[in-house]
């Protein structure tokens, strides 16, 4: 590994770049790779190859910084701390290759889990999260989402970004999908419309009441309904909370009628999400 990052910390070469990519390769499942990479200043590297390297670079660069990610959470922390973590991060979303756009969805989805104070950041990001979960990989719509999850947490700002571009609807589209990408879809509309009128809106509007009551109604008392049911009662809380207008539509598409008949059930599920704040 050091004679790697030796290799990686002089100049912008053919041969920088092979050494980034083996260096993301040996870390991938090597925790030992990992430790000794952080240990001997690979951030260092990686962020500044992030800067100066051309878009094949850098998305080696990105590879290796999400397989640093990926299982460490001092790791996460760490970059969490750097002044440039977050707006190289943001500038990948917006102007990296493929693969370096969803990876950088998924850090900044990790690194925003990690330290609140990173998601002032996010909301230039929002455009290009809303696009992976327009166009992206379901891959890289499960890493947007996830992204999108964690930054609209507290952050109005952010929430605010995602209406303007689009993103309520993109993540109800995305929620109606499928998947692991459905479940972070889920919980980012969950989070999004806590607090806010307009997302509520946005979301009743394309489709939300109908998409979280199907939800319950088919995956209730189902042993891995898991995060995706909770979601979906957790939400249809955050739709309606001070929103006449939204509680009129829940109460139009048989909400009401749907969640009695869940709570009558022994095995709706239902008991933790009635605790959930």
């Amino acid at each position: 590994m050091e004679i790697l990052m030796d290799m990686m910390r002089h100049g912008l070469t053919r041969l920088t770049e092979a050494a980034t990519a083996a260096v993301a390769n040996a870390m991938e499942g090597s925790k030992e790779n990992r430790e000794v990479f952080e240990r001997n200043g690979g951030l260092e590297i990686l962020f500044r190859l992030l800067k100066v390297g051309d878009p094949r670079m850098q998305e080696n660069a990105m590879t290796a910084l999400w397989n640093l990610l990926v299982d460490s959470e001092e790791a996460s922390v760490a970059v969490a701390s750097r002044k440039d973590c977050m707006p190289s991060l943001v500038q990948q979303v917006l102007t990296g290759t493929q693969v370096g756009q969803e990876l950088a969805a998924g850090a900044i989805w990790k690194v925003c889990s990690r330290d609140a104070s990173v998601k002032d950041y996010v909301a230039v990001a929002v455009p290009g999260l809303v696009q992976l979960l327009v166009g992206g990989s379901p891959g890289a719509q499960e890493h947007a989402a996830g992204a999108l999850r964690s930054a609209s947490i507290g952050s109005t700002a952010n929430k605010e970004a995602l209406f303007r571009c689009g993103g309520i609807q993109a993540l109800v589209a995305v929620a109606k999908g499928g998947g692991k990408a459905a479940e972070q879809a889920c919980a980012a509309l969950v989070n999004a419309c806590t607090n806010s009128e307009q997302n509520q809106t946005a979301a009743a509007g394309n489709g939300a009441i109908q998409l979280l009551l199907s939800v319950l109604v088919e995956m209730q008392g189902k042993p891995q309904a898991g995060e995706m049911f909770e979601c979906a009662a957790t939400g249809l809380r955050n739709l309606c909370d001070n929103n006449a207008k939204v509680q009129l539509r829940l109460g139009e598409a048989g909400g009401v009628e749907t969640l009695v008949k869940l709570l009558g059930k022994d095995d709706a599920g239902l008991d933790e999400v009635r605790m959930r704040e």
